[in-house]
C-alpha cells in the first residue's frame, strides 16, 4: 500500500528553546503564527535588553498537517508548555500525549473527509445541527470506538477532552476565521460542582464534547484513589515476598531502590533523582540518630511530584547502606565514569549500566541547557539530558520480581505496581500508630508529612482505608448471597 505523504504526523524537535509567536492573518483570513526566537527581554529598571535564561525542552512534538507545521495545534501545545512546564520539564510526557490526541483528531478528519463531507477543524455548515459539526461528529466517532471495544473508556475520554481544550483555547484567544464563533458552535460550556472524599467541593467546567459516560465495570475497591492511578497497599505477606525476592535476585541497586520506597514512602521520581551530595549530608548528620532527614523538592536538587517541598524521613541505617553503595561499590564506580556528572556530588545515586539515570532530574535538564557543562562528555556530545521516567524500574518489577514471586510463592499472584510500595509505607504507619493509641489528627499530620501529600483529603483516605475495604467486602458478600444464596433447580439434576 502506498504511503500517504500528506497524512498528518508528529516530528520531534531534538532541542526547543523558548520562542515568541505573533498572531497574523493569511490572505484568506486564516490565523497564522509568526515565530521569533526569544533570547532577549527588556529590563525596565535598567532601560535595556538583557539575555533571558531560556527554557529548553527535548523532543518537543511538532504536528505537521498537509506537509507543513500546523500553526494552531502547535501554538496550543507550546502555550500549554509555557504555562505549566516552567517548573517541571517532566511535562514533556504530558505534552507528547496531548500532541498524539490532537493527531488522532486530524486523522479522523482526513479519513472521513469526502467531496460531500468537506471536513476541516472549522467545519460547521450554515444552519447545521450540532451533530453535523466536526467536533460532535468526532465525539460520536469516539463513542462508537468505545462501544465496539476498539478503545478503552479512558482513551476516548482523554481524546475528547483534548479536542474540547483545544477549541476552548481557540475561543479564549480569538483564533478563528473571520465571522466564525467557537463557543456554542463547536462546543457548549457547562458548569458543575464535584464533591471529593473528605466533603470538599470543587467547581468544574467542562463542555458537551467531553465524554462523561460512566464505566459499567466494577471499580476495584481496595485501591487508594487519592494517589495517582490508584494504589494498593501490600499485605504483610506480600511485603515479605518482595523483600525476599529482591534479595534472591541479587540486584543490589534495585534492592536499595525498593527498600527506599517501602521504608520512606518516596515516589520513584524522588528516589531516582537523589544526588550523592544529598546522601552524603544525610549520612554525616544521622550517624548518632535513628532517622535521617533529606530535604526534597524545589531548590534541593531532588525532585518531587508537583514540586511539593517536604522532608524525606529515612532510617539512618538505610542511609548508611546507600552511602556505602556510592562510596565503595565497584559497579557504581564504573557507571558514574560513563555518566553525565562523572565523579561529582551532583551525580545520581542510582545509574543504569550505561551511566544514565533511571529518572531524569530537573537539575540535569537545566545543566544540559548549558553546552559548556559536563563532567565527562565531549563537547560534541553535550547538551542532551535525555528523558528517563523510571521505566527500567517498572521492567524489573514486572519482568523479574513478580515472576519470581509467582514461581516461588504463589503461582496466581496478581502482582503490584512499584508505586504501591509508597501506599504500603503509609498504611503500615497508620496501622502501627493506631495500635500505639495515636489520635486521628496526629496520624493525619504525620502521614501527610511522611508522604509529602499536597492535599489532606488524600491523607484522609489512608486513615479510613481498612474500614472502607472491610465495609465493601461485607457489601459484596451480601450482594453475592442475595444473588446466589438460593437453591437452584439444577443443583441436584443428574443427566
Amino acid at each position: 500500500m502506498p504511503v500517504d505523504m500528506t497524512r498528518s504526523k508528529i516530528v520531534y524537535i531534538q532541542r526547543l528553546y523558548r520562542l515568541d509567536g505573533a498572531l497574523a492573518l493569511s490572505a484568506e483570513g486564516i490565523p497564522t503564527i509568526n515565530w521569533t526566537n526569544r533570547t532577549l527581554h527588556w529590563n525596565i529598571d535598567k532601560d535595556k535588553f538583557e539575555e533571558t535564561s531560556d527554557l529548553m525542552i527535548e523532543r518537543f512534538p511538532i504536528i505537521y498537517r498537509n506537509c507543513e507545521p500546523w500553526d494552531l495545534g502547535n501554538l496550543y501545545l507550546y502555550r500549554w508548555w509555557l504555562n505549566f512546564a516552567e517548573s517541571s520539564p517532566r511535562s514533556i510526557v504530558t505534552i507528547d500525549r496531548k500532541a498524539k490526541n490532537l493527531l488522532s483528531y486530524l486523522h479522523f478528519i482526513e479519513e472521513h473527509k469526502t467531496d460531500d463531507l468537506p471536513l476541516d477543524i472549522f467545519y460547521a455548515p450554515p444552519r447545521s445541527r450540532k451533530n453535523q459539526r466536526v467536533t460532535y461528529l468526532y465525539k460520536s466517532y469516539l463513542t462508537r470506538l468505545f462501544e465496539q471495544k476498539q478503545n478503552t473508556l479512558q482513551t476516548v475520554k482523554q481524546k475528547a477532552a483534548e479536542v474540547a481544550a483545544f477549541y476552548m483555547f481557540l475561543n479564549d484567544n480569538k483564533l478563528t476565521p473571520p465571522g466564525e464563533e467557537i463557543e456554542d458552535r463547536f462546543y457548549t460550556l457547562k458548569k458543575n460542582t464535584v464533591i471529593v472524599k473528605g466533603g470538599r467541593k470543587f467547581p468544574v467546567n467542562y463542555s458537551d464534547i467531553h465524554i462523561t459516560k460512566a464505566t459499567v465495570e466494577e471499580t476495584q475497591f481496595d485501591l487508594i484513589q487519592g494517589e495517582e492511578g490508584g494504589v494498593r497497599p501490600l499485605s504483610e505477606k506480600e511485603v515479605e515476598w518482595v523483600l525476599e525476592g529482591v534479595e534472591a535476585l541479587s540486584n543490589r541497586q534495585m534492592q536499595l531502590i525498593v527498600w527506599l520506597a517501602l521504608y520512606t514512602g518516596a515516589r520513584k521520581q524522588t528516589i531516582c533523582t537523589l544526588s550523592v551530595e544529598a546522601i552524603q549530608k544525610a549520612y554525616k548528620s544521622s550517624r548518632t540518630a535513628k532517622e535521617a532527614r533529606i530535604p526534597v523538592g524545589p531548590m534541593t536538587g531532588v525532585d518531587t511530584k508537583g514540586n511539593v517541598q517536604y522532608v524525606l524521613k529515612v532510617p539512618s541505617s538505610l542511609v548508611a547502606q546507600v552511602y556505602d553503595w556510592v562510596k565503595y561499590s565497584e559497579i557504581y564506580k564504573e557507571r558514574k565514569e560513563k555518566s553525565y556528572y562523572g565523579d561529582s556530588s551532583r551525580n545520581y545515586v542510582f545509574l543504569t549500566k550505561f551511566g544514565r539515570p533511571f529518572y531524569t532530574a530537573n537539575r540535569h535538564t537545566y545543566d544540559a541547557a548549558d553546552p559548556t557543562y559536563s563532567m565527562t562528555l565531549k563537547r560534541s556530545e553535550r547538551g542532551q539530558a535525555g528523558l528517563q521516567l523510571g521505566s527500567s524500574i517498572n521492567d524489573f518489577v514486572n519482568q523479574k520480581l513478580i515472576p519470581w514471586i509467582r514461581q516461588h510463592k504463589d503461582a496466581q499472584y496478581k502482582g503490584f505496581k512499584f508505586h504501591d510500595l509508597r501506599a504500603t509505607r503509609g498504611m503500615r504507619f497508620v496501622r502501627q500508630a493506631k495500635v500505639l493509641g495515636m489520635l486521628d489528627t496526629e496520624i493525619i499530620t504525620h502521614v501527610k508529612g511522611l508522604l509529602g501529600h499536597k492535599h489532606e483529603s488524600t491523607t484522609m483516605i489512608y486513615l479510613r482505608y481498612d474500614e472502607l475495604v472491610q465495609l465493601q467486602k461485607e457489601k459484596n458478600k451480601k450482594v453475592h448471597e442475595a444473588m446466589y444464596g438460593e437453591a437452584f433447580p439444577w443443583d441436584n439434576f443428574n443427566v
